[in-house]
């Protein structure tokens, strides 16, 4: 595959995981959605604990999550599985549209973590529109010079 532009093999290897390029990039993917989910649940947590309120969960949960950003120098560019970097994304993306147009759950986490009203449709504005971002950034943008 094509190597991205600022991305370099010698400078991916700093950062790897496993030497064998599907392998680290498969285990920067788990790190990603494990990162991700961990600051879903702990802010749902902090929330039913009644620690912080939802409109500050919201706010942690959009700062961590663009940190997703900072897992690329995890990924190894040199074979195109480099791609799977946009899959926490993509994937919170179907889970949002899940939640929040089928499921609509009030009790669900992420409803609570981040909703402003607990209203599940809200899932499916703000927080869609930004894994989408995310997702366009993961594929489009990944290593690449502004």
């Amino acid at each position: 595959g094509t190597t991205p532009a600022i991305m370099t093999t010698t400078t991916a290897r700093a950062f790897q995981l496993h030497p064998d390029p599907i392998t680290n990039n498969v285990l920067a993917t788990i790190a990603s959605f494990a990162y991700v989910q961990t600051v879903i649940t702990l802010t749902s947590f902090f929330v039913n604990q009644g620690f912080i309120s939802p409109f500050t969960s919201r706010k942690l949960v959009h700062i961590a999550a663009g940190c997703w950003i900072c897992s690329w120098p995890l990924y190894d560019p040199s074979d195109d599985s480099w791609m799977l970097n946009a899959s926490m994304p993509v994937i919170m993306s179907l889970k949002l549209l899940y939640k929040g147009a089928i499921l609509r759950d009030r009790h669900d986490p992420d409803v609570i973590s981040m909703s402003r009203s607990g209203d599940p449709a809200e899932l499916l504005y703000g927080p869609l529109q930004f894994t989408c971002i995310m997702s366009y950034l993961g594929f489009y943008t990944f290593m690449q010079p502004e």
